[in-house]
């Protein structure tokens, strides 16, 4: 059944009327007479200084504060609890209530022995909590690394970058002498003109490209240089700048005349 609210009869304290209310706590008649009469003090009392457990002095910012600063709550606040480590056994004394070792260390140790895993390399077995952890040891994971090189690698694409730099196409060329134990890349018009004249290139000679395209290494667009070849193209390998025209003549204005380019 719903609970049923019996009217009381009071008398208001601004005003003296008798009014009927079915709450206990209400004291006025209405809102203007609650406005009007007198509210109690609520202003907050000064805090006074505390003498903390080290023996300092501070003022508290509320009045339950007991400790100057958290070191002190540390040392002295809470209750001591003597308990054994469950991995070592040696005793301690602890104010956490959930702390059941001694030191991190023997929580980590406690950790990996729960955990055994098998090494992808060797199939030794070892102890570890890691999840990303794959090998036993340093040694296998880097037999793997060197294992995992060129179409090996999980992110192979061919051997051929492109190097926005200088614009030139690096291809993969392991075991070349112009290659280097960590960077075993050589320059692919290179190696094509090296595989056209059937030996490597001396140190002397250089490679061209026609067109002035760095990434055409079609074999009729190198030429091969036995001095350093010169910065641009000849005007007679391509017809206008870029290549991008079906050759027709191009006629080339100027403030001092005109003429026709082949």
């Amino acid at each position: 059944m719903p609970r049923r609210f019996v009217p009381n009869d009071k008398n208001c304290p601004r005003c003296g009327a008798m009014f009927r209310t079915r709450f206990a706590e209400q004291r006025y008649c209405s809102r203007s007479c609650a406005a009007k009469g007198p509210r109690p003090n609520r202003k907050r009392q000064p805090i006074q200084s505390k003498v903390c457990a080290c023996g300092g002095e501070f003022l508290p910012k509320q009045p339950r504060v007991r400790f100057c600063s958290r070191t002190c709550v540390t040392r002295y606040g809470g209750t001591l609890r003597e308990r054994s480590c469950r991995y070592c056994g040696t005793q301690f004394s602890t104010k956490v209530p959930a702390q059941v070792f001694c030191s991190h260390r023997c929580q980590v140790r406690a950790r990996m022995e729960k955990t055994v895993r098998r090494c992808l390399r060797c199939g030794d077995e070892y102890q570890g909590f890691d999840t990303r952890r794959k090998y036993c040891s340093r040694e296998c994971a880097y037999a793997m690394m060197r294992l995992g090189r060129g179409q090996k690698a999980h992110n192979w694409r061919g051997g051929r970058t492109l190097w926005k730099q200088h614009g030139y196409v690096w291809a993969r060329a392991e075991g070349h002498p112009r290659s280097r134990p960590k960077w075993p890349y050589v320059l692919e018009h290179i190696l094509v003109m090296e595989r056209a004249i059937g030996r490597y290139l001396l140190p002397h000679e250089r490679v061209h490209h026609k067109n002035g395209v760095r990434t055409d290494n079609r074999p009729e667009n190198l030429e091969l240089w036995k001095i350093k070849d010169p910065a641009g193209v000849r005007a007679v390998d391509y017809h206008c700048a870029g290549c991008t025209c079906d050759g027709s003549p191009v006629v080339l204005l100027s403030p001092f005349g005109s003429w026709t380019a082949a």
